[in-house]
């Protein structure tokens, strides 16, 4: 099997420059320098295409005294924390504002909005999980002031156009700001070799600091409650763990992005022999059956099913660190300022769901054939995860 290098992102990576979209890390040829180019001259023309429609669709407003405020933004748990802080801006900026959240979890079942996003931040929610949002087109018509949309990295300018002219027509909303194109499906491999994307949660606040200007400080707000913190320290007392302790994240919706488990066993051990530390599992009660056939050694202990989402962001935030898969309970782990090891699969451009880089290190194989997918069918062999081993992780923290 031929060999791909494992480039790893940390701390200690220099930003050179950075653009809308991208931030340059390395030294490019006048070849790569001219792709990039390219690529964000037609992302520009794209975003500016879109401001000029939007303006010319929705009225100006500025220093508009906004009564309700609809917040467009769709996705599962990564999705959501991802937007959070760009809503807690919003929150900040129009405090007098009943703000109501659209949103729809990608499949039922998937974690919802609610589940994620502290109370203070929202006053409403309107799910449309299954359904079509046509369908709630009179619950929304007339009743906001103003449309807001956080949109998905993956939406098209004819999504975009589509959007705009949904809620300034349909459901007759006067102004309104957020839409724009952030990936341009070609020269992907160009773009994977010379830059890092900007993460999810920069660009959704860029929108925001474009249209509000405004030094506010980014916050995360998630849902942890006194009651979810009284159990997690329950659990602790109760299955006997001393702190410090390391926590793995096995699971993940995408198969593409799951790490071996026996992967996280060999960090595991390593973390027990040589620092003392358990090892915690955590994740949902679908993650159980990752570790069937497996009997767990006594420093690992088995918490899936046990923690619901503002207990388990708790009990991340009580952990020494994290070894996680790219995953919605990393950026958790990411919004309460865990300590995070992250194995990337790469299906999806570099850079664009990491963790913020102060606090993290993340492994990602480099320079393989079928890189940057970006598509739902699942992997055979998970290829570009197999390339990085419990090995080379452990090389990395020995060094």
């Amino acid at each position: 099997m031929k060999i791909y290098p494992i480039y790893t992102f940390d701390s200690n990576l220099v930003i050179k420059k950075e653009s809308r979209f991208f931030r340059y890390y390395k030294d490019l040829n006048l070849i790569e320098r001219f792709k990039i180019c390219l690529v964000e001259c037609y992302l520009d023309f794209i975003n500016y295409s879109l401001l000029f429609i939007s303006r010319l669709v929705f009225k100006s407003f500025k220093d508009e005294n906004f009564k309700n405020i609809l917040i467009y933004r769709t996705g599962s748990m990564g999705d959501i924390v991802a937007a959070l802080s760009a809503i807690k801006k919003i929150r900040v900026l129009y405090p007098n504002a009943k703000l109501t959240v659209l949103t729809a979890a990608e499949k039922k079942g998937y974690v919802t909005f609610d589940l994620v996003a502290g109370r203070n931040l929202y006053d409403a929610i309107i799910d449309y999980t299954g359904r079509n949002i046509f369908s709630f087109s009179p619950a929304i018509k007339k009743n906001f002031d103003l449309i807001i949309e956080l949109p998905q990295p993956s939406i098209s300018l004819f999504k975009n156009l589509k959007n705009i002219f949904y809620f300034r027509f349909v459901c007759q909303i006067k102004h309104g700001f957020g839409w724009q194109v952030s990936v341009p499906f070609f020269l992907n491999k160009s773009i994977e070799r010379s830059v890092l994307y900007k993460t999810e949660s920069a660009i959704l606040n860029q929108i925001i600091d474009r249209n509000c200007p405004n030094k506010i400080k980014e916050e995360i707000e998630l849902n942890i409650t006194p009651s979810d913190k009284i159990k997690v320290e329950n659990l602790i007392k109760n299955n006997n763990i001393k702190a410090p302790f390391n926590i793995i994240i096995i699971g993940s919706n995408d198969l593409k992005n799951r790490w071996s488990f026996k992967n996280f066993l060999e960090i595991s051990k390593s973390e027990f022999l040589n620092h003392g530390l358990q090892t915690l599992i955590v994740g949902g009660e679908a993650d159980k059956d990752i570790l069937e056939g497996y009997v767990l050694p006594e420093y690992v202990l088995n918490m899936c099913g046990s923690t619901n989402i503002g207990q388990s962001a708790y009990l991340i935030s009580l952990a020494n660190c994290i070894y996680t898969n790219d995953t919605g309970s990393m950026h958790l782990a990411n919004a309460v300022g865990t300590r995070i090891n992250a194995f990337f699969s790469c299906k999806d451009f570099p850079g664009r769901w990491f963790p913020s880089l102060d606090k993290a290190t993340v492994f990602r194989s480099q320079n393989i054939p079928c890189s940057i997918c970006l598509t739902n069918k699942q992997c055979e062999n998970n290829f570009c995860l197999e390339h990085i081993s419990a090995t080379i992780v452990l090389n990395k923290f020995n060094d």
